[in-house]
Formats: C-alpha cells, structure tokens, sequence
C-alpha cells in the first residue's frame, strides 16, 4: 500500500480567482453605482463591477501567488543549506 501524499501547496488558481471575483462583485456593483449618473442603466453598472471585480480579483490572486512563490523560494533555499 502506498503512502498517502500530500498535495504540494505551490499555487492558487482559477478556484481561487472565482471565489476572490464572487467575493468582489458586490462592493463592485455598489461601488458602480456611486460613481456614474443617475440615468445610467443598470446593465452598464453591473458590466462595470464585473470588469472591475475580475481585475481586482486577478490583483488579489497575482499577490497571493507571488507570497507563495516566495516562500517556497526562501524554503528550498533553506533546505539546499542543511543539506550540504
């Protein structure tokens, strides 16, 4: 029987985007809608929060991603200067 492995942590996807991007769309939307002109039709805000939500969603992905790297970096680095 095998052992049981563990999943390696190296990075965030597109799991992660999603719930960052649902999490955003709404302080999005209502933040569109502040913005604009009163006669703005809704459709035109609600596209505005989603382009708005997917970048700052993408942001927020790009910055975790970046932690973990990082850490994985600083880690091996360790792990080479125990081992010599």
């Amino acid at each position: 029987m095998a052992k049981k492995q563990s999943k390696k942590f190296d990075a965030v996807g597109w799991k992660f985007w999603a719930v960052a991007f649902v999490v955003l769309l709404t302080p999005s939307v209502y933040g569109m809608s502040q913005i604009v002109r009163e006669n703005t039709k809704y459709f035109v805000i609600v596209f505005m929060a989603v382009l708005a939500a997917g970048a700052a969603a993408a942001l927020v992905t790009w910055a975790v991603n970046s932690i973990i790297q990082l850490v994985i970096s600083s880690n091996r680095k360790k792990q080479k200067k125990t081992h010599r």
